[in-house]
Order: C-alpha cells, then sequence, then structure tokens
C-alpha cells in the first residue's frame, strides 16, 4: 500500500504505510529503503532507527564477494544499497569509497596500458585494455575514444594491406 500512495503523491501516507510494513518486519529491506527515501524526500538529514537491524549486512557480504573476485562495479552496487538502507553505516560508505578508488584506479592503470600498446602497433592488445576499462566504467569518454581511434587505425592498415596486394 505505501507504493500505491507514493505512486499517487501522497508522501505523508505512504511513509505510514511503509513503517507499518516496517513494524512488522524490521528487517525487510523495500521497507526499510523506501522509509529512508520518503524521510530524506521530506528534507530529513538523518534516519533514527532505521539503522539498527542490520539489514545492510548482505549486501555488504555480496560486496565483498564480488569485490573479491574484481567485479568492482557490481562491488560498488551492492556498498551503495547497503547504504541505502543504512545510510548512516560507516562500513558500507567506506566499502562504497574504497570500490570507488579502486575503479578508478583500474581505469587508469588499464587506459595507460591501452595507451602504451596501440602506438606500440600492438592493436588487438590495447582493444582489450580499453574494452576493460568500459567493464568498470561503462561510458567512459576516453575509453570509447581510444577504442574509435583504434578501430580506425586498423581499419586504416588493413585497407593499406589490401591496396599493396592488388
Amino acid at each position: 500500500r505505501g507504493l500505491a500512495f507514493a505512486q499517487a503523491g501522497d508522501a505523508e501516507a505512504a511513509e505510514r504505510e511503509w513503517r507499518k510494513a516496517l513494524a512488522m518486519d524490521p528487517s525487510d529491506p523495500l521497507a526499510r529503503k523506501s522509509v529512508a527515501d520518503a524521510l530524506l524526500r521530506s528534507g530529513a538529514r538523518s534516519i533514527p532507527g532505521l539503522d539498527k537491524s542490520g539489514a545492510e549486512e548482505p549486501f555488504l557480504r555480496e560486496g565483498e564477494r564480488l569485490f573479491a573476485a574484481g567485479l568492482l562495479l557490481a562491488a560498488r552496487a551492492n556498498f551503495a544499497e547497503a547504504l541505502s538502507v543504512a545510510p548512516s553505516s560507516e562500513a558500507a560508505r567506506r566499502r562504497r569509497d574504497d570500490a570507488d578508488s579502486a575503479i578508478r584506479d583500474e581505469v587508469a592503470r588499464r587506459m595507460d596500458r591501452g595507451e602504451a600498446l596501440a602506438p606500440a602497433g600492438k592493436d588487438e592488445e590495447a582493444l582489450v585494455e580499453f574494452d576493460a576499462v568500459l567493464r568498470v566504467d561503462p561510458g567512459n569518454p576516453s575509453a570509447l575514444r581510444a577504442i574509435s581511434d583504434t578501430r580506425k587505425r586498423l581499419a586504416r592498415v588493413l585497407r593499406d594491406s589490401i591496396e599493396e596486394g592488388e
């Protein structure tokens, strides 16, 4: 019912309904997040009582598993979700920030490697590095530009080799 009230634009009624759901199951992540969202929309800076049941723990555990597997973007999403259900969780905030830092480091490392490979004529290897950047930072403009430039260079090389063979 909270969702129906929220969709109808009645934020107060939505919050009341979500609080009822939260009273029945304090660990319900949807109810916790919905109450938090309603309070934040109303201008609240903190959300007392919503961070006590450990609802962020499953997201933190999954985030840790993904982070250890090198799936940084998915890990970051889990840490951010942990923070959304427990806005004052320092562990969730710290791990989200750690994931952001690891993503930045991975992007820089892969871009540097790709940019070193391309001028050395190792275009296919450079493309692998630039593609890896997009896996951790989809839409990264530098990687997209580098991929485009590298593919154009490969097309020129192919065209020139075909013309030489005629």
